[in-house]
């Protein structure tokens, strides 16, 4: 089977990329809200000079704005510091061992392939795999 989505803006894109991802979450606690997509799509766009440390103080503010701006909805800190816990729970983000927050890789590496492949005019695919773990496949 083939879905197809055409002629979607980067962040359509990238909602569409996450709620694929919340249909194959067998926790159905761990799959994200809207807003929460909302998120990562800003932090996901943030201008090159956060990509290192996309949950810094700055890029937060910078997101704050962005929300506000399109949402009209003026958040504090600790709003928005709420739901970058939330996706760390939900296991979209990480903390390493000095507390900075990242993007899983699997996240951020399907999101730079995405980004290429719209740059490049090219399709991007995602594979699922089935397969019965039995005695005789293992």
């Amino acid at each position: 089977m083939i879905a197809q989505y055409k002629n979607l803006s980067r962040d359509q894109y990238l909602h569409k990329f996450f709620e694929i991802i919340d249909c194959m979450q067998p926790d159905q606690k761990k799959t994200t809200s809207p807003l929460e997509k909302k998120i990562m799509i800003e932090f996901l766009s943030l201008p090159d000079k956060f990509k290192y440390f996309p949950f810094g103080s700055i890029p937060k503010k910078y997101v704050r704005e962005k929300i506000k701006e399109e949402l009209g909805v003026t958040w504090s800190n600790q709003n928005l510091n709420n739901k970058v816990y939330s996706l760390i729970s939900k296991g979209i983000l990480w903390r390493d061992e000095d507390s900075q927050v990242y993007f899983k890789p699997f996240i951020k590496q399907a999101v730079e392939k995405l980004d290429k492949a719209l740059e490049e005019g090219k399709h991007y695919d995602f594979t699922f795999r089935f397969r019965n773990e039995t005695k005789s496949s293992k």
